[in-house]
């Protein structure tokens, strides 16, 4: 730790407006902000480099304490920045059905994401500070999780119909049919080289951290297929020296869009006049749509630009934990008594 360590803080801001639009219609935009500072960044000199090595004589000969694997610094370096803009537009009991639609426009931006803590790391993230002499120059760009453009809708559709017999009646009405939408362009991914060198001089088994390759141009295919590679080794330059620490910033990257729809489908049966039974179904991921994650960031990897796996969808039977593992359609039968 340098010094003092502080807490990380934030400054939040919001401002809305609503208009009815109509007696059942309303709409709203909600601008929100916030800046964080005193954020974490770990290792801050993790890639510096030296011409002459350092001597190591007249050190300690004892055996090394083993109660210590790694050391790190920890500072107060790091910020962030956020600001979004949702448009929402509701409908309320009209014909039985209510529904939402929002999209947000936003901008997440800051030196390294959640402090460079692991656990809490999203795909290959950049855990550390990429240039030792300027933390802003790569390092301050767009945030693990930014997402530019966010859609999303929700409703509930009490279906209207009926017929004057009582079995067709009883077998066409009393329908609800409710489902959600999700839309979401890709989360940003860096493009780093594993094999950067490090100074000779060092007399030690040291190693660079994350470095940033140098982008020569060209063009940049859209990320939607595992059979199509967003990007390709010749366009990037290998690091040559100590001193170069790529020429884009971290997430310069955008990885493949993300889109998943769920429908359920209930019909209620009365049984007395206050308890009712309902029978239905649940798709998640009604189309089977697969979502693909962020491609291999590795320049030095035969998979570079290549996206080797699928992501977990929000909504499921079992949740959204790594562990599920779950992307394609699953069908879940329900039973719902009410009273």
């Amino acid at each position: 730790m340098v010094g003092k360590v502080l807490n990380p803080k934030y400054l939040e801001w919001n401002l809305e407006v609503q208009q009815a639009l109509g007696n059942k219609t309303s709409f709203s935009l909600n601008y929100v902000g916030n800046h964080g500072y005193d954020l974490f960044v770990i290792n801050p000199a993790v890639n510096s480099y030296s011409t002459a090595a350092t001597p190591l004589g007249g050190l300690p000969t004892a055996a090394p304490y083993t109660g210590f694997g790694r050391v790190s610094l920890l500072t107060n370096a790091g910020v962030s920045n956020y600001h979004g803009l949702t448009g929402s537009v509701t409908r309320r009991f009209s014909l039985g059905f209510t529904g939402q639609l929002n999209y947000t426009w936003s901008h997440a931006l800051d030196d390294v994401s959640n402090g460079g803590i692991n656990p809490y790391s999203l795909n290959d993230s950049v855990l550390a500070q990429i240039n030792p002499y300027c933390l802003r120059c790569q390092n301050y760009s767009n945030a693990d999780y930014d997402v530019r453009h966010n859609l999303t809708a929700n409703y509930v559709w009490d279906l209207p119909f009926k017929a004057n017999r009582g079995f067709v009646n009883r077998l066409i009405s009393s329908w609800t049919l409710s489902g959600t939408f999700f839309w979401h362009t890709g989360y940003p991914f860096s493009a780093f080289d594993l094999q950067a060198p490090i100074t000779s001089a060092l007399v030690h088994n040291g190693s660079t951290d994350t470095i940033l390759g140098t982008f020569l141009g060209g063009p940049v295919a859209p990320c939607t297929s595992p059979y199509h590679n967003c990007l390709s080794q010749s366009q990037f330059a290998p690091v040559a020296s100590e001193t170069v620490f790529g020429n884009v910033a971290r997430n310069f990257f955008r990885g493949p869009s993300y889109f998943n729809s769920d429908l359920s489908i209930l019909k209620n049966i009365p049984i007395t006049e206050r308890f009712r039974f309902g029978i239905g179904a649940t798709a998640y991921n009604v189309f089977n749509h697969p979502n693909f994650a962020n491609p291999t960031g590795d320049i030095s990897s035969g998979q570079f630009g290549q996206i080797v796996s699928t992501v977990t969808p929000p909504t499921s039977p079992y949740g959204a934990f790594v562990g599920s593992a779950v992307s394609g359609r699953i069908l879940q039968l329900q039973g719902r008594l009410t009273f």
